[in-house]
């Protein structure tokens, strides 16, 4: 297996801001179906991603052709965008994400050291600690972290509810068996399979009757 010799950060490492775990996805689901506008601006950050991701995905995504590293300009980004043929609805969508999180002030503090290694604390700067705010950017912090590990595109909307929920499979549609055999019954291909098994239904109970008679 061949390794490369330099030592440090990989040129496509981004570190996670808050120690990835299954619950951060429980956490997130959470906050995203929370009410408020905090919640309505995470669920537009979260959508605009996923489209984002699904388009690039549509695409093919960078390979080691790619020339946008770690501590790269943005303007780097904009021209490989334009080379690979994004269209402006798109170059304009990642950048309004950018903003998003361009506004992340995060500071961190070095508390003490464990027997495990130094706790950190992460500090918002501009934001008291029991700002609402400062919860409002942990949410953005795990919104990073998911999407740095590929993950984020798990976090879904269900297609009958509007309630959000952690996909374990990518073709999962609903956030649980009842949305999905709800969503089946009101559909065409639901209703007509519905209205062939009454049909049958009653056909049978018309010949019982018939042989008591």
């Amino acid at each position: 297996m061949h390794r490369r010799r330099s030592r440090g950060l990989r040129s496509d490492h981004v570190g996670p801001l808050i120690s990835f775990h299954p619950s951060v996805a429980r956490h997130l689901v959470g906050a995203l179906n929370a009410g408020g506008a905090d919640a309505q601006a995470l669920r537009k950050v979260v959508r605009k991603l996923n489209e984002v991701d699904r388009r690039i995905r549509e695409k093919g995504y960078p390979g080691s052709e790619s020339k946008v590293r770690l501590f790269d300009k943005p303007g780097n980004l904009e021209i490989e965008f334009r080379n690979r043929g994004f269209d402006d609805a798109t170059r304009k969508l990642l950048n309004e994400i950018q903003r998003e999180f361009g506004n992340f002030r995060l500071t961190m503090w070095p508390a003490y050291p464990q027997r495990s290694g130094w706790k950190f604390l992460w500090m918002i700067r501009g934001f008291a600690p029991d700002s609402p705010k400062v919860v409002y950017w942990m949410n953005k912090a795990l919104v990073h972290d998911l999407a740095a590990a590929g993950l984020l595109r798990s976090v879904r909307e269900c297609d009958f509810c509007q309630d959000w929920y952690f996909a374990r499979k990518k073709d999962h549609r609903f956030c649980e068996r009842y949305c999905r055999e709800r969503h089946h019954r009101s559909s065409e291909e639901g209703k007509a399979k519905r209205a062939e098994y009454m049909r049958n239904r009653r056909k049978r109970e018309k010949n019982r009757k018939s042989e008591w008679s």
